[in-house]
Parts: C-alpha cells; structure tokens; sequence
C-alpha cells in the first residue's frame, strides 16, 4: 500500500484526468479499509497521520479531476 500510495503522489503531477480520477478512488479506498477496520483495535498517532495524508491526496486529486473536467467543456 505504501508503494502504491508513494506512486500516486508522484503520478498527481502528470497532470492527467484518468490518473487523477484514480489516485482520488486509491486515497479514499485507503482511507475507508482503515475506518473499517478499526472494529476493537485501537486508533494509533501513526494510523490517524496518514489517513490526513491520503485525504489530502484524495482532495488534491478530486480538485484536479473536477477542474481538468470544467476546463475541457
């Protein structure tokens, strides 16, 4: 996963709106096995800074997609 994320944070600066959409779906995937996980076991420092991390991401990469999206209309 940390492969996987460290490649969509450098991929974000390619600047293209299919790889967008996907870093943005990768992120919030990430983000959603974490929350459901989290059943008993407890919610670690760690686990919570790259969770805001990967929103960030997530953000970053939905504002990108939407403004690529409004620009080619």
């Amino acid at each position: 996963m940390a492969i996987g994320y460290a490649g969509c944070a450098l991929a974000i600066f390619r600047r293209n709106v299919a790889i967008d959409a996907l870093i943005a779906f990768y992120a919030v995937g990430l983000v959603l096995a974490y929350a459901v996980t989290r059943d008993t076991l407890p919610v670690e420092p760690i686990g919570l800074a790259t969770k805001a991390a990967e929103t960030g991401l997530a953000v970053i990469a939905s504002l990108l997609f939407v403004g690529a999206a409004r620009t080619a209309r």
